[in-house]
Order: structure tokens, then sequence, then C-alpha cells
């Protein structure tokens, strides 16, 4: 995939969102949406808090999707080294556990979310995200 000019990215945006305390396993819980006119690529990406024993893969959802949501029709973009239990932000792009993830692009209309895996979470996980929107070729 070819950069884009520099003018068709629009300004940096900030999303925060996650699993709140006692959120259900296998169930999807929103981060952040890209408009429906405009992908989403994302910069920086971080987390914090949750359950020790819990780890937690992030997904994309299509348009449309309505959270608390499962994985029916999602694609899985992140998971192995999330861990919950941190008491500091955690990257996800790049740090020394982990190689750069590159291009991390949400599809127009599309949403980011995180699912935990195992039980019942006792401790809020927050994720922020930093995004730029792309302008979608007519």
């Amino acid at each position: 995939m070819p950069d884009m000019p520099i003018s068709a990215y629009g300004l940096p945006q900030a999303y925060t969102g996650g699993v709140p305390a006692g959120g259900d396993a296998d169930v999807g819980y929103l981060i952040m949406s890209a408009p429906i006119d405009a992908h989403m690529r994302i910069v920086a990406v971080d987390y914090e808090g949750g359950d020790g024993s819990e780890d937690y893969h992030m997904f994309i959802w299509p348009a449309g999707t309505n959270f608390p949501t499962d994985a029916t029709n999602a694609i899985c973009v992140c998971s192995g080294s999330i861990t919950g239990g941190t008491s500091f932000p955690q990257s996800l792009m790049n740090n020394f556990t982990r190689q750069s993830g590159g291009w991390w692009i949400i599809p127009a209309g599309w949403t980011l979310g995180v699912i935990p895996i195992q039980a019942t979470s006792s401790a809020a996980v927050v994720f922020n995200v930093c995004a730029i929107p792309m302008q979608v070729a007519p």
C-alpha cells in the first residue's frame, strides 16, 4: 500500500475505550469507530490496567455492529502479549516485547474493539488510540 500525500490526511484524533471492571469474557467492547467516509490510520495505541490472569484480543468489526458484541464477523488484529495487570501504559505498536505492528488501518465505517478471553475481568482495562483520518479514494 503506497503512502498517501499529506493533504489526504486529516487531523489526529484520540480515542479511549476498553473493558469495564466486571466485563464478561468473550464479549467485545468498543474502543473506536472509523467514520463512514475515511479510513483511520492508527499511529499510537497503548493499554493499562486489567486483570493479571487475563489476556485480551483486539478485533475490527464491520459497519453496523452494535456493542457489546461477540467475535461474529470480526477479524483479530492484535493478540498475544496483551496481558492485564499493568500499572503503567504498555505500547501495542512497539516496545521491548514486540516488534512494530506497521500499518494499522481501520477501514471506513469499521470499529476497533477488545475482547477479554478468560474469566470475567475484576479490573477495567483501558486502551488509548491516536488515529489519523485518511481520505477514501473516489
